[in-house]
């Protein structure tokens, strides 16, 4: 996926909180971009573990550190934008009754990280 630090409609936005991957305080935020206003202030839909409201909506602006609003210990990462055709491959259906379906190619469910290697990571 591209990375980017402009806000783009559906992508996701990645805040760091402590040394990432530490058990003891690693941890972190995401957020989709929902809406991008004319002043350049964003609305982007959230949830957070052990919330008392774990969904929620919020206007964010990007501030001089850069850190588009996050709490104390939160250091803005980047926006994760989403694949250029984002339309699911629809089927392919035959010219013909007797003609027989052309296969469709199965789609991948593993998750990816930097450095795997496969097919579906190329495809990716």
């Amino acid at each position: 996926m591209k990375t980017g630090q402009e806000p783009k409609l559906g992508a996701v936005a990645v805040w760091q909180k402590g040394a990432t991957l530490s058990y003891t305080d690693g941890a972190g935020h995401v957020a989709v971009v929902e809406v991008i206003n004319a002043d350049g202030s964003i609305v982007t839909s959230e949830s957070g573990y052990g919330c008392k409201n774990p969904f929620w909506t919020t206007t964010r602006k990007k501030g001089a550190d850069g850190n588009w609003g996050a709490g104390i210990g939160y250091k803005f990462l980047g926006f994760i934008y989403l694949p250029e055709d984002t339309k699911p491959a629809e089927p392919t259906k035959p010219t013909t009754p007797t003609e027989p379906t052309k296969p469709v190619k199965p789609v991948s469910t593993r998750v990816l990280r930097k450095g795997m290697r496969g097919d579906d990571v190329k495809e990716m």
